[in-house]
């Protein structure tokens, strides 16, 4: 296993407890809502949660109607998951095939920021190869300006990679994967100068 994610699967397990007390804030449930609301107009139902962390968006989906598969690298987190009754797997986000199953549509929340920028275009392909034609992704996370490596402020042990884009940067990875539909940012006091960008992609 790359050290980069050696030490996320410890910097995981070992904050599950903590991160499973979180409440999403408001943005990130109107982002939920916003692509329910694309899911349920196209009939799409077989989700992929990608790096689903302890399972708070995905129980969120399947509260309601769509049938829920989380992934994710620490196995305490897919314990989390399970907990709740959600299908779920401990996986490298590399490794997606291995789950031998498609499905029409994929959640990627604040997961591919952890994903080195040259492994990024490859972790982007195995997704869309999880994807069914015309399958959605939804892909959101921190960024604005680029920036690669462990952060030091972070109260995670050990402390934990991240892999910041530019708006042009993302939607330059994505697009050769996926269509482009949409590009968004929102922006947080909490997180100036960066804010976040999120983004709906179609396998085509």
């Amino acid at each position: 296993m790359d050290h980069n994610f050696q030490d996320l699967f410890l910097a995981y397990d070992r904050a599950a407890d903590e991160r499973d007390k979180f409440i999403a804030s408001d943005w990130k449930m109107d982002l939920r809502w916003k692509f329910l609301n694309i899911l349920n107009q196209e009939g799409k139902s077989k989700l992929i949660d990608i790096g689903a962390g302890t399972g708070i968006h995905a129980k969120f989906f399947q509260e309601q109607g769509i049938h829920v598969t989380c992934v994710d690298l620490s196995p305490a987190h897919v314990e989390k998951c399970i907990e709740k009754g959600l299908a779920s797997y401990a996986l490298n986000l590399l490794d997606l095939g291995r789950l031998g199953k498609l499905f029409d549509c994929a959640f990627a929340l604040n997961s591919l920021l952890h994903i080195p920028t040259n492994l990024l275009p490859d972790a982007l392909s195995n997704i869309s190869k999880v994807l069914e034609q015309n399958g959605v992704l939804y892909w959101g996370q921190y960024g604005g300006e680029y920036r690669e490596g462990v952060y030091q402020e972070d109260h995670h042990k050990p402390k934990r990679f991240f892999s910041l884009l530019k708006d042009e940067q993302m939607q330059e990875m994505a697009s050769n994967a996926f269509a482009v539909e949409d590009f968004k940012i929102v922006l947080l006091d909490d997180a100036a100068p960066l804010y976040f960008q999120s983004m709906l992609l179609r396998r085509t």
